[in-house]
């Protein structure tokens, strides 16, 4: 059984399973935490499983993403993690990572199965700070930093879910 209570940016892929973030604040299954999942959708038996989530034991209080790997070759499997972005991450259950003096963003790369590749923190400046980051798009580097090759419409290779 699949429970979600805060759920957004809910996504169908070719195979029928629904990607979404879900902050879910107060269910039985998770308290004050959001996190991404994949839910498995039979429509024969009219079964809703999770087939995979990663949690974080915290509160994102602005949406969040998720990057969808994708191999340039359209005969192959979904290659790569996922990319993942909580935002303007408020309070934790843990108190190793309770963050009193800023709502930071956290970035992970998160394979199929849900384990953590890798994880990147953003502070915010503070916590009045109202916009938080909500975003995280890959990039070849800083602007000027490379030879810009790459135009808008060469960014259809890659799947952004905001």
């Amino acid at each position: 059984k699949a429970q979600f209570a805060g759920q957004h940016d809910v996504r169908q892929l070719p195979n029928g399973h629904l990607l979404m973030m879900d902050n879910s604040y107060d269910t039985n299954e998770c308290d004050k935490c959001s996190r991404a999942l994949m839910i498995r959708l039979d429509f024969d038996k009219r079964i809703a499983e999770c087939e995979w989530e990663h949690v974080i034991h915290h509160q994102s209080l602005l949406g969040g993403s998720i990057r969808i790997p994708r191999s340039k070759d359209p005969g192959s499997k979904t290659k790569g993690p996922y990319v993942i972005a909580y935002t303007k991450l408020a309070s934790a259950d843990d108190a190793a990572y309770d963050h009193e003096d800023h709502y930071p963003t956290r970035v992970y790369e998160v394979y199929g199965n849900g384990s953590e590749a890798s994880l990147m923190e953003i502070p915010a400046p503070n916590e009045n700070w109202n916009s938080g980051n909500y975003r995280a798009l890959p990039s070849k580097g800083v602007y000027r930093e490379y030879d810009v090759s790459d135009t808008w419409d060469d960014m259809a290779d890659y799947d952004y879910f905001f």
